[in-house]
């Protein structure tokens, strides 16, 4: 296993390009925030105010994934993102990259999400928005898979069955 300094974002940048491109992802893996533990409500609450209250985590179904947010207290699917394999703007590996719709409120339509792989069950996340001001500012992010989290049924749960 690969150790990391939650609490420490830019150690976390820094290893990054060290790490691995994921290739492929099943399941559902829920957040670790990095950075001062009194910072989480104020991440949870700024994800809130983007379209991904009570943001769980995400859900990947092969070329699909969906946001897990909570809604009336229960897991709901959120924001969907298409999956695919592409250059990572860090350092140019392939690997997966989910982007979101045109569909989608118009901060996300301009982020892509890459994943590094920590361990078996650990990915390195690493979130860009390609707008002016946090253009070259990436966010980084830990998902752990959780093998008996029930997740949302379907990605089409999330687009209403399209």
């Amino acid at each position: 296993m690969t150790h990391y300094n939650i609490r420490s974002e830019k150690e976390l940048f820094e290893l990054f390009s060290r790490l691995t491109p994921a290739q492929e992802l099943q399941g559902v893996y829920q957040p670790e925030f990095p950075g001062a533990k009194f910072m989480r409500p104020v991440k949870l609450w700024g994800l809130g105010l983007l379209g991904l209250p009570g943001w769980q985590g995400k859900q990947f179904f092969g070329d699909n994934a969906v946001n897990i947010i909570t809604c009336n207290g229960h897991a709901a699917a959120g924001m969907t993102m298409k999956i695919s394999i592409r250059p990572h703007k860090l350092d140019g590996e392939l690997g997966l990259v989910a982007t979101y719709p045109e569909d989608a409120p118009l901060i996300w339509r301009h982020c892509t999400d890459e994943f590094r792989v920590l361990d078996e069950c650990t990915l390195l996340g690493m979130t860009h928005f390609d707008l002016p001001m946090i253009r070259h500012k990436p966010m980084m992010f830990v998902l752990h898979h959780a093998k008996d989290h029930a997740g949302v049924s379907s990605v089409n749960e999330a687009s209403g069955g399209s």
